[in-house]
């Protein structure tokens, strides 16, 4: 089979890559000609379908995600397995991640647009959390990972919520551990971060956060590391708006606090009750900004990076012919805050908590893995004028031409094709995060993409109570694959 097409859909275009699965633009290649769709296909890599774990958590996802159904979340269409591939189909997103559009708007970006936005992510996880099985069981679904990276805004200015991966749900198979760390630790409850079990509320707390980060214009743990969030949080230490910005509306500061508080029974017990006192604050501000505004917004925002994504687009579709197509990566357009420790500007910077940050990719990082992009939008019609043009193969050569053209251009310049590696990193306690040559933090079990550079990299493993461990490995011709285990630090230094 062509890496090309996967079962009914042919690729036309990378979206991002991942630690477990690709992502990938296609379009369905069987039906009727006159009838065709775009969509998102998250494709598992290969050499992780015989690790039980990895596949586990594939099918747990695809479990969860096909049985969401709500506007304001991403719809997975198919669930599916060709010649051994097991991929998820989902709608695409012809838009923008949340925390592209703040670190592209800055200052500029409407507070009132912003907490608009925000009861359009409550309204679907009030939705999911709700959901229940087939049977009448409540699934108990808890997505643990609601940030401004897994909410997506369409240009018509539809909001999503994107990437139910790591989402907690009843008869889960990969069950989470008492003790285990998953999600941003910006974004944490106190009780995610101390590895306790968690439930609805945690989700109601990552968005207080957002709610913060709407009322003041800055991260709410601006310039701390992981470890002091994590210390913070466990302490109780957890700031109000108005301790940042005095001019912080007080019933916006008394709905953010309590969707901040440290006991999960004192916050909103529901995603519903925080968006009903959010939508009430809205209405006494002024008529409340419509979807078409935030759309207008984006589009507007985005009018170049959307102009080079459709005419990539459109130039794959020309060349649909499989010996013909090439696969691009499409421009992710990624902007980091630059604005200094004074400005007023709303600075949602790249998280260090999640290993792919809104950066330009590196030998240390991996493009971010954006299941992202997962939302319907129908494919214009196959345009039947094209075969009736007597000039057809001339017009074919010349799109080929430009679009080989534009591959060259988006692709990081090299020198020639790069030849990558897989690193491989696993450690207990499960909790441990690593680090490669001091970048980002990585998740645990964590598997990449790295060029052969033939060069020493430092691996870092890390985790809360115990001795950091490190080694130093060359990336040279043969795959890396390590396993840690550190010994708290009780065990190394025994009472005497």
């Amino acid at each position: 089979m062509s890496t090309k097409t996967l079962g009914k859909y042919r690729l036309i275009a990378e979206l991002g890559q991942g630690g477990m699965a690709d992502v990938y633009l296609a379009i369905t290649s069987q039906g009727a000609a006159y009838f065709s769709k775009l969509v998102v296909i998250k494709r598992m890599k290969e050499h992780l379908v015989h690790d039980v774990e990895f596949m586990t958590m594939f099918v747990d996802e695809a479990r969860i995600a096909a049985r969401l159904n709500h506007p304001n979340l991403v719809q997975t269409l198919e669930v599916g397995e060709s010649n051994g591939q097991h991929f998820l189909t989902m709608e695409y997103l012809d838009g923008q991640p949340l925390h592209r559009i703040l670190n592209r708007a800055r200052a500029d970006f409407p507070t009132m647009t912003y907490l608009a936005l925000l009861t359009d992510v409550l309204e679907g996880m009030h939705y999911a959390h709700e959901l229940k099985d087939f049977d009448g069981t409540p699934l108990n679904i808890v997505h643990r990972d609601v940030t401004p990276h897994n909410i997506f805004v369409v240009y018509e200015g539809q909001v999503k919520v994107v990437d139910f991966g790591i989402a907690k749900a009843a008869g889960r198979m990969s069950e989470t551990r008492h003790g285990v760390i998953k999600g941003k630790v910006a974004y944490m409850a106190p009780e995610q971060a101390m590895g306790q079990l968690v439930d609805r509320r945690v989700d109601v707390f990552a968005i207080g956060v957002m709610i913060f980060e709407a009322a003041t214009r800055r991260r709410m743990w601006k310039g701390m590391k992981e470890e002091d969030i994590v210390r913070a949080l466990i302490a109780g230490k957890i700031p109000a708006p108005k301790d940042v910005d005095p001019t912080v509306d007080d019933e916006l500061n008394r709905i953010c606090l309590r969707a901040l508080e440290f006991s999960p029974d004192k916050r909103y017990p529901t995603a519903a009750a925080l968006q009903e006192d959010l939508v009430a604050y809205l209405h006494t501000k002024g008529p409340r900004p419509s979807s078409r505004e935030l759309g207008n917004f984006v589009a507007g925002l985005f009018a170049d990076k959307r102009a080079l994504t459709s005419s990539i687009i459109e130039r794959q579709l020309a060349l649909r012919a499989e010996s013909q197509l090439s696969i691009p990566m499409l421009p992710q357009g990624t902007e980091a805050s630059t604005s200094g420790e004074g400005s007023t500007a709303l600075e949602i910077d790249p998280d260090p908590s999640t290993p792919f940050a809104a950066s330009s990719p590196s030998p240390q990082s991996v493009p971010h893995d954006t299941p992202s992009l997962a939302a319907e939008t129908m494919l214009r019609e196959v345009n039947d004028k094209r075969r009736l043009l007597l000039g057809a193969a001339a017009a074919l050569i010349v799109l080929l031409i430009t679009s080989m053209i534009t591959v060259i251009a988006l692709r990081p310049s090299s020198g020639g094709p790069r030849k990558m590696l897989t690193v491989t990193l696993r450690a207990t306690p499960l909790e441990t995060r690593f680090s490669i040559d001091g970048g980002p933090s990585l998740d645990n079990p964590f598997i990449g993409e790295f060029p052969r550079d033939h060069k020493e990299h430092t691996i870092r493993a890390v985790a809360p109570g115990y001795p950091a461990k490190q080694e130093v490995i060359v990336f040279g011709d043969e795959d890396v694959s390590m396993r840690f285990s550190l010994a708290s630090s009780a065990r190394q230094n025994p009472p005497k």
